[in-house]
């Protein structure tokens, strides 16, 4: 219970007062009250003057005792004892039991009268503590940044009048709290000020809230204005705010440029029909899909956007929140993939005639070079002959003349003639077996057939050896007798050749004095590897990489095609799934053939 510390205050006064306090916070609700609540505690009020009979003022309250039943209440002699008791408890039952705070301070004796029993609740201090302090020992308390305001607000109605105050105060614990403190000052028919009535309500929950909403708004607000994606603000139609990046999209060197027009001056006429749509639906509380529209910009040309909208609750009405994102490049993008999905199926819908004609290209080509191939190849096999056929056409030519030198002297006897035709028959015998050499050696492989690698190497420099020993060049063909292979034996003997005719031409070039050419036939592993080295020199480094493209040679244009080892390359990589390569070595060049 609280306590009446000299009261001089009629219990109707009281209420008056209290009345034009409720009467305060029903209108203006600064304090963040429940409105059902007051209008509980306003009814409350009303029946304790009901109670009162509305009779004329008490005469005075001398005394109020400390706890409920103790003492008197003197009031209307009208009004019976019993009743006036009643009135007296309902009173200070509304008061003690409010979670309010309720005060009165007089200003005559600059002390309080009367406290709530909530301000311990409140504040942590007892009533005794609270109404032992003077109004220093209050403001005291006041947090420093409020004190200013609480004294300017307090002279401001200290002759009269109310008003509301919000500050923090500093409870029993050291800890502050927010109060709202709804005061009114009372003064006699000469305006002297008589007392001050207040009821104190704690705030720091609503403060709390508040701060947590301003916190949130500024986080909202510093996203808003960093975002890259633009956005508005449309209320009733009408553009009330718009980000940074709005005006960017818009070209707009400022934000009144755009706010205040509506979002249909901002909007391609085509897409009129669907923002209108898609307003209402947002307005009826309905959510929006995400759509591409096309704005206008400042300067009158046209962007592609892609616009979301939602839609929230303001005091003026339904407000839609949107944001625009730029989205030109992105429909650029899918133009072309658009144009070239078109040209893919184009291709697609060309792709076997096309294959067909590049491939007929291709072969025309190959038989091209074949044909050259081929040619070199017959005009190489005609020296290699003439090489070959020189010698025994001298024999034969010496046995004729020996035979007309013995028919003229009388001295040619018939077994000598028998002898010398035998022999010329065995050159020519030979002669003829040379070239059924050469001519099976040209004849293209039709079938994979097996056959031994050192003896088609062998067979193979026989045929061109004359020309090697004119040259004084020494070949050396070592290796495994046994590894055989099956593949096509003339067209591997035929890429054997030209890297011997290669190393036998690069002798001649550079005129080396003691030419050597080795030939190595191995296994590795699962392949059979040839290796043929000269020491000729080598082959220049930038070179290497080049030496078997078409029409590529590093020979003298009369005596090179630049095809022979193209076609090598061909023949072991294409037809027989094997790899054909060259290196320097210390004197000179190593082809590799693996198959």
């Amino acid at each position: 219970m609280g306590r009446c510390v000299n009261a001089t205050r009629s219990i109707s006064d009281i209420l008056d007062e209290l009345s034009k306090l409720e009467d305060d916070l029903l209108a203006g609700n600064s304090a963040g009250a429940d409105p059902v609540r007051i209008r509980e505690a306003s009814g409350l009020m009303r029946r304790a003057r009901q109670a009162l009979g509305e009779a004329d003022p008490l005469p005075h309250v001398h005394a109020c005792a400390e706890s409920r039943g103790q003492g008197d209440l003197q009031g209307s002699p009208g009004l019976p004892a019993i009743e006036q008791r009643e009135s007296q408890e309902t009173l200070l039952s509304l008061l003690e039991n409010s979670i309010d705070a309720v005060y009165r301070r007089d200003l005559l004796t600059d002390m309080y009268d009367y406290m709530s029993p909530a301000f311990e609740r409140i504040t942590g201090c007892s009533v005794t503590e609270m109404t032992a302090m003077s109004l220093d020992d209050v403001v005291e308390r006041i947090h420093p940044d409020d004190r200013k305001s609480v004294r300017k607000a307090i002279a401001c109605i200290s002759n009269g009048g109310k008003g509301m105050l919000e500050y923090r105060f500093m409870c029993k614990d050291g800890r502050y709290r927010w109060l709202a403190d709804a005061i009114y000052v009372q003064t006699d028919r000469q305006g002297r000020s008589l007392c001050r009535l207040g009821i104190v309500r704690d705030v720091s929950e609503q403060k709390r809230r508040e701060q947590a909403l301003r916190e949130s708004e500024d986080r909202y607000r510093s996203l808003v204005e960093m975002s890259p994606d633009a956005l508005f603000i449309n209320l009733n139609d009408r553009i009330v705010f718009v980000n940074p990046a709005l005006l960017r999209l818009f070209g707009a060197e400022s934000a009144e440029q755009i706010v205040g027009k509506t979002p249909y001056d901002l909007l391609h006429p085509d897409c009129h029909a669907l923002v209108r749509e898609r307003i209402e639906r947002l307005r009826s509380g309905e959510n929006a899909p995400l759509l591409e529209e096309k704005i206008i910009r400042i300067d009158g040309s046209i962007v592609d956007v892609e616009v979301a909208a939602s839609h929230f609750a303001m005091d003026e009405g339904t407000a839609i929140q949107v944001i625009l994102r730029d989205i030109t490049d992105r429909k650029r993008a899918e133009e072309k993939l658009v144009d070239r999905q078109r040209q893919l199926e184009e291709l697609n819908r060309t792709l076997e005639q096309r294959v067909a004609e590049e491939t007929r290209k291709n072969r025309e080509k190959d038989y091209l070079l074949i044909q050259q191939s081929r040619q070199a190849e017959m005009g190489e096999m005609i020296n290699l002959i003439a090489h070959q056929w020189r010698q025994p056409l001298n024999v034969i030519g010496l046995y004729a003349q020996v035979l007309a030198e013995s028919s003229r002297h009388g001295e040619l006897e018939s077994e000598f003639l028998q002898s010398t035709v035998d022999q010329i028959l065995d050159i020519l015998m030979h002669m003829s077996q040379t070239i059924d050499d050469f001519r099976n050696f040209l004849k293209p492989d039709r079938e994979r057939q097996q056959f031994r690698i050192k003896d088609l190497i062998v067979r193979t420099y026989n045929l061109i050896s004359a020309s090697f020993k004119a040259q004084a060049i020494a070949v050396d063909i070592a290796g495994d007798d046994d590894l055989s292979l099956n593949g096509f034996a003339n067209e591997y003997a035929q890429v054997v050749m030209n890297i011997l005719n290669n190393a036998k031409d690069a002798f001649h070039d550079r005129h080396v004095a003691e030419p050597r050419i080795d030939v190595s036939v191995a296994r590795e592993g699962t392949r059979a590897v040839v290796t043929i080295s000269d020491n000729a020199g080598g082959i220049a480094e930038d070179l290497l990489d080049r030496i078997f493209e078409p029409y590529f040679t590093t020979k003298q244009e009369r005596t090179g095609s630049g095809i022979g080892l193209y076609m090598a390359k061909t023949i072991i990589e294409k037809s027989m799934q094997g790899v054909l390569g060259v290196r320097n070595t210390g004197e000179g060049a190593e082809f590799r053939i693996e198959v």
